[in-house]
């Protein structure tokens, strides 16, 4: 469990190294292999919803943190996942 995370709302994970992305639950468990002093990196952004669907507000993915950047854009869940 993560403090502050909200179980009524689901969340989009960002993997750095994978580049990969992931939609998830609260409930939701990640399966999660890792060499022998390997490194995993994941932001986590709450997936929010309006009229024209569900999206995230997406920072940049070329920073360790991109969910910590200034500049966040919004980025429709279907062109994510």
């Amino acid at each position: 469990t993560i403090p502050g995370i909200d179980c009524g709302v689901e969340y989009l994970t960002y993997e750095y190294f994978t580049k990969s992305f992931r939609k998830v639950k609260v409930s939701d468990s990640i399966p999660i292999h890792l060499a022998r002093d390997g490194v995993l990196a994941f932001s986590i952004y709450p997936i929010m919803c309006d009229e024209d669907g569900e999206y995230i507000m997406l920072g940049n993915t070329e920073k360790y943190v991109p969910i910590a950047s200034v500049n966040r854009k919004r980025v429709s869940l279907s062109e994510m996942v």
